[in-house]
């Protein structure tokens, strides 16, 4: 392992640390080893070299502690860094040495670090710092782990209905063996079950085998102990070293030894299975290999049976596959594509599918199927295969007679899509299809929530305030929850006190509970005891735990406990640190199905907001005030004679109205007594109560919007977030058939043979021989040659005067062996093996034609470019001249300050506005495109090289660099500007000073962008010289969403009731005049029929309405490769994951010494888009919308009495003159801009960047901030 030199100059590494503590697991059953240190830095002063690299040589002694201590023959690592002065842990991913050195963890650790100090957070060295190391094997020897155990399915578990008959297993009695035959239970289960397999089926076998198995005599045992020696005999003579004085023998590492076994000594006959307890109906191993008898054994509690009949495992009337692992009636019904199942004549087990016989072919005249085994065509005549299954002379298609699936008949090259979940030809785009909506489900419902003790760290400073909730540890001392379910909701019961006769709740019983730190040393522990066992294990429908804000607070601290105490490997469903479900999935007669949710993501309000903002009907009132600051345990009996100090209720924390509301609240009570055991339960009670009516009131509105009552949704079932109710609504009302397209994630490119990193490596070529290569960057083109076969073959790049062809080849589309075996598919639809052989005589047409070839694999450029630096720097100093992804487009809104403060006059005034809201064409083309007319006939998104003019005030295209998004006028400039740092600050202005020296090519940039927002820029100066690529759309229209926006924006304006401007109480006459002229108004300009009859306040279905209109056309851009989480007690499944060459995954994390967590998502070329994306509709909605707020922008600043201050997406800060009209029209319909704060003189405005503002400003005699 290759290490940078350390300095600690004349001092040992100890003098510069103190150790707080210390640990080192190694998991010969993981093969890993993981190390942890708590450590603070000390003695900084005398570092050589300064603290950060102090730091960096501590790191770097730590890896190397830590490869040695744990005792592994480490190639691999992952390292998690935590601090509390670090807002979340640095995570590098588990991958090689080369890659993971202490400068790469610096390089993540000084951006934090930093970040942290411009907020005022203190010096990462000031805190103990926990680092967390874990060493893992080479993929080598990974492979050779997942190799020995793995079965090879990789299919989702799915579970027995009907539990596990015990009279199926075989009983194993070897604990009145001795030692070690009492912990041989696994070879004795083999022997036994071996025995029962292959016995006679009479009388007498099966007397002497029950005696063998559960006879407590001297023979019987002696018999049991001398099946366990013989096969350890066997084992030895067949050199298979099996560990003979171990206490406990599991799957993973045991189970691949006996079945080699079998392999030596019965060759073909056996194969060993091993299923678990909970009913899983994968099994947890197996062999890889088919044989003649399946040996299965059962795995219950530590012990192992053996299993008589496989298929009785899985109830009556049932057969079990364990090819492909599931379930079947008859083997006509079993699924054609399994691998131990003849298609054509519907034969299963060892000797099939039927082998073909050379010379021999039949064609049946009835189904048309071709036959090349004689008993093959016997069986299938004999079986009626052919009134079953026939096989079309058209495409080959073997399809099913008569069935239901396809009514219309079978029609050639249709196929079922996996992605659109319709049928159509492969050639054929997928649209996003309709939802039928589902059948009203009978689920429970637990509404919980939270109060934790703050405990203070013994690591913390003086310096930090004790108050401060990033220095503490959260505890959990109160539990509150409340119990409903579906159908309770729908009469109304759940408002009772009791659930009454529910049987799906439990009858009788109180359905508010809390637990509290006064009556349970752990209410956490209590409440999952409650929720999981103690409300009908054996419960049949999903159980929804929601929580207000969980996913970034209750449900992390359930979800250790969840890990640690209760063994349970949760699925998770998450962004960054934001959970949005941990799901218990149901085990039967174990625990039921479980979906823990943030109801925050369906009402992105704080809980105190709900009631007014969704019209709530609640005895509760408004969320009450308390003191979370005398939360501890040990204040619980505390009794007061008044309300604790007003410190401990945080009033600092608070709004300015909730403030104000607390002050006059306390000043009320503050002499009432205060017992913290009793109040801590009223407040989370009531906090509950409130989401409870919540979320049954946001149930009742997305119930109101569906157009039919058939079409009405369960959103808490069906959604976890509002925008994907949204979805799912508009899906269900609104969207026709082929109505809009599923776009893929990666663009139209995959099968064209560049990319970006293809044309780089080209140019690097050029560059480091000094020869020209034409390429298809060239004037000519790429290279054409027709062959000897006479097909013509385009070349990545072609030499003429050496007559060299280079041929660069993407690992992922063509079938390099890192990433596939040799018959896996490839994403050009054909297997690796089938690429390779076409590449071998691709070379060999070429080679008939006397050119040489020169092929270069992707992943060898990419390793070249991590050990290359000058080729690393080449690469990056030329544009992405790539595909065109359509992502790249997506930057959402414009937000930012043009003017970071401003002072006003007498004669000035601020205001708020705020506004409502494929062909694919490889063209790589010189242009000279500098008006809008230059783009027709193409409209879409271009990908193409652009020069902003250097005098626009307003830029118009923005780029991305360094992860923000900039609106500039010189990419270079962009880049080299230090943070912070303004130019004409540093020196003294001049109109004739030109800051920018650069040239177009500098002052250029590459950029994806849509034709609306490509339009005003050439109409702004801005010159496009270079188009890469066209998504060109022939038709458009601007039907696709109008009904559903149309309806979304009638219900808010309903339930908004009517506008002041329409209501003249004096004067009723006019009053009607002017409620028709609105209604005609919104008729008129956006076809939007209003019912005077609905016109009246609904705080509720405003809220609703609104935001589903502003919710919904994001969610066609939702990220399709969103990270997942796994969780388990598998080595295996774990080593899979860190060497699966599809995947990129993160940093390691030990749970327990038996449990691990890696967090991974698919690399970008595996990423499928799912089946409601359309990435193309947001980033357009998104381009029109900073066109639009361009359009105000413009007309504030070409107003010389109008400066522009401050833009966020669809609003502006501007100061314009007292008592002079804005230069565009204000008003309150859709589109215009409308003044906020109207009844405020605002004095100043301050900013510090995005998203921070403030502001001064005044009401009568008043001034507030």
């Amino acid at each position: 392992m290759s290490r940078h030199i350390r300095n600690f100059g004349e001092y040992s590494v100890k003098h510069f640390y103190k150790e707080e503590a210390a640990e080192t697991v190694n998991s010969s059953k993981f093969k890993i080893g993981v190390f942890r240190n708590v450590f603070t830095v000390k003695n900084i002063e005398d570092a050589p070299e300064g603290s950060d690299q102090l730091l960096e040589d501590l790191i770097d002694y730590f890896i190397e502690k830590a490869d040695k201590s744990t005792g592994t023959k480490a190639e691999k690592c992952s390292i998690i860094i935590r601090s509390a002065v670090l807002e979340k842990p640095i995570q590098i991913p588990y991958r090689g040495f080369a890659q993971n050195t202490p400068q790469v963890v610096m390089e993540q650790l000084d951006s934090v670090d930093q970040s942290g100090k411009r907020m005022g957070r203190p010096s990462l060295y000031s805190q103990p710092i926990h680092i967390e190391i874990v060493m893992g094997p080479s993929h080598e020897e990974a492979l050779a782990l997942i190799e020995k155990g793995n079965s090879g399915s990789g299919r989702k578990s799915r579970y027995i209905m009907k539990g596990t008959d015990l009279n199926n297993l075989i009983e194993v009695r070897n604990d009145d063996l001795g030692e070690p035959a009492k912990y041989h239970c696994l070879l004795l289960a083999v022997q036994l079950t071996l025995m029962y397999i292959n016995m006679d089926n009479t009388p007498k076998e099966k007397m002497n085998f029950q005696r063998i198995i559960a006879g407590k005599g001297a023979r019987s045992k002696t018999q049991r102990y001398t099946l366990i020696k013989d096969m350890l005999i066997q084992m030895k003579r067949h050199g298979i070293r099996y560990p003979l004085k171990l206490q406990e023998y599991n799957v993973e590492e045991h189970a691949p030894l006996i079945q080699k076994y079998f392999n030596e000594k019965f060759p073909g006959e056996y194969r060993l299975a091993v299923f678990g307890e909970y009913g899983q109906m994968k099994p947890l191993w197996k062999g890889a290999a088919r044989a003649e008898k399946d040996v299965c054994l059962y795995l219950k509690d530590g012990h192992y049976y053996g299993i008589r009949k496989l298929n009785t495992l899985f109830g009556k009337d049932m057969y079990y596959c364990l090819d492909c692992e599931s379930t079947y009636h008859s083997k006509i019904e079993h699924r054609q594509t399994c691998a131990a199942k003849c298609p054509r004549c519907c034969g299963m087990g060892a000797d099939f599918p039927c082998k073909e016989i050379e010379n021999y072919e039949i064609d049946c005249s009835e189904c048309f199927n071709l036959f090349k085994n004689p008993d093959c065509y016997k069986r299938h005549i004999e079986k009626g295969i052919c009134q079953i299954f026939k096989r079309c002379k058209e495409c080959g298609q073997i399809y099913k007679v008569n069935n239901k699936e396809e009514n219309e008949g079978h029609v050639c090259y249709i196929r079922f899509c996996s992605l659109c979940h319709s049928r159509h030809r492969r050639d054929e785009q997928c649209f996003v299809q309709q939802i039928v909506p589902r059948k009203a489900q009978s689920y429970l419902m637990v509404v919980f929530d939270f109060e934790c003790e703050l405990i203070s760290s013994s690591k913390i400073i003086n310096d930090n305030s004790s108050n401060d909730e990033n220095y503490q540890l959260h505890h959990v001392n109160c539990v509150s929850a409340m119990l409903l379910c579906a159908k309770c909701m729908q009469n109304n019961n759940w408002k009772e006190k009791y659930t009454g006769a529910c049987k799906i709740c439990g009858p009788g019983i109180p359905r508010m509970k809390s637990w509290t730190g006064a009556n349970y040393e752990n209410p956490l522990r209590e409440f999952l005891q409650w929720i999981i066992f103690g409300l009908d294990n054996e419960r049949k429908g999903k159980t929804l735990a929601i929580s207000h804000y969980g996913g970034r607070y209750d449900m992390h601290l359930l979800l250790g406990e969840l890990i640690n105490h209760f063994g349970i490997e949760p699925n998770i469903t998450r962004t960054g640190n934001k959970l949005y479900e941990v799901l218990i999935k149901k085990k039967d007669g174990i625990y039921p199905h479980i979906s823990f949710r943030d109801s925050f993501n369906w009402m992105m309000l704080k809980l105190d907001q709900l009631p007014k903002a969704l019209g709530l009907d609640i005895d509760e009132g408004g969320k009450s005030f308390f003191p979370h600051g005398w939360n501890l345990n040990k204040n619980m009996d505390v009794l007061l004679k008044t309300l604790p100090a007003k410190k401990y209720y945080y009033p600092e924390t608070m709004g300015k109205q909730r403030r104000k509301d607390f002050e006059e609240w306390y000043d009320m009570h503050k002499d009432s007594s205060f017992l913290l055991c009793e109040q801590i339960v009223e407040y989370c009670e009531q906090d509950v109560r409130i989401l409870t009516h919540a979320l049954v009131k946001l149930q009742k509105l997305f119930f109101e919007l569906a157009t039919e009552p058939s079409k009405r949704d369960d959103v808490l079932v069906s959604s976890m977030t509002l925008a994907s109710a949204c979805l799912r609504h508009f899906c269900i009302n609104y969207l026709k058939n082929n109505q809009i397209g599923i776009i893929p994630d990666n663009g139209y490119h995959k099968d064209t043979n560049y990319s970006a990193i293809s044309i780089k490596f080209i140019k690097w070529l050029e560059h480091k021989t000094g020869l020209q290569i034409q390429n298809r960057q060239s004037a000519e083109g790429e290279y054409r040659i027709t062959v000897s076969n006479g097909s013509v073959l385009r070349l990545d790049g072609f030499i003429k005067e050496k007559n060299i062809a280079i041929e660069f080849l993407g690992c992922a589309w063509h079938g390099h062996k890192c990433l596939y075996r040799p018959h896996e598919i490839c994403l050009n639809g054909k297997t690796a093996l089938y690429n390779d052989d076409t590449l071998n005589e691709r070379i060999n047409l070429l080679n008939n034609e006397n050119i040489r070839t020169y092929i270069f694999w992707e992943c060898e450029v990419v390793k070249a470019l991590e050990n290359n630096p000058r080729m690393s720097l080449f690469f990056d100093e030329l544009p992405d001249i790539g595909p065109l992804f359509p992502r790249d487009a997506f930057h959402g809104g414009r937000t930012g300050p043009l003017s970071l403060k401003c002072h006003l006059e007498d004669s000035a005034e601020n205001e708020y506005e705020i506004s409502c809201y494929d062909v694919v064409l490889d063209l790589n083309l010189d242009i000279n495109w500098t008006k809008p007319e230059d783009l027709r006939p193409y409209r879409g998104i271009f990908k193409l090289f652009i020069i902003p003019p250097d005098n626009l005030y307003l830029p118009v295209i923005p780029e991305r660099i360094h992860g923000k998004l900039i609106f500039h006028l010189c990419h270079q400039c962009a880049i080299e500007i230090e943070p912070g740092v303004a130019k004409r600050k540093q020196n003294s202005y001049s109109y004739e000073t030109k800051w920018c020296q650069h040239d177009d090519n500098k002052r250029g940039f590459v950029s994806t962008t849509c034709s609306v927002e490509l339009e005003l820029a050439l109409s702004r100066g801005y010159r496009a010289t270079k188009v890469y690529s066209i998504y060109n759309w022939e038709e458009w229209s601007d039907e696709l969403l109008r009904p559903y926006v149309q309806d979304m924006m009638r219900l808010k304006i309903e339930a908004s009731g009517w506008p002041t401007s329409a209501l003249s109480p004096e004067n009723l006459e006019q009053e009607e005049r002017l409620k028709n002229e609105f209604i005609e108004k919104n008729q008129k300009e956006y076809g939007i029929t209003l019912d005077p009859s609905k016109i009246a306040r609904n705080e509720g279905l405003r809220y609703l309405a609104k935001t589903c209109n502003n919710s919904m056309w994001g969610r066609w851009a939702l990220r399709c490769n969103l990270t997942q989480d796994c969780i388990t007690s598998s080595p295996i499944k774990l080593h899979t994951i860190l060497n699966d060459p599809k995947l990129e995954v993160g940093a390691i994390e030990m749970l327990t010494p038996d449990l691990f967590a890696v967090p991974y998502k698919n690399r970008r070329e595996f990423v499928r888009p799912h089946d409601k994306y359309n990435i193309i509709l947001a980033l357009i909605t998104t381009a029109t919308a900073r066109v639009m707020l361009y359009d105000f922008m413009e007309k504030i600043v070409n107003d010389n009495e109008c400066k522009l201050l401050y833009t966020d997406t669809d609003s502006c800060f501007f100061v314009h003159k007292r008592n002079k009209k804005p230069p565009f029209r204000v008003g309150d319909m859709l589109g215009m801009m409308s003044r906020e704060y109207e009844e405020w003189a605002i004095i100043s405005f301050y900013t510090g960047g995005c998203k921070t503002g403030f502001l001064n400003y005044t009401f009568i005699h008043c001034i507030f901030s």
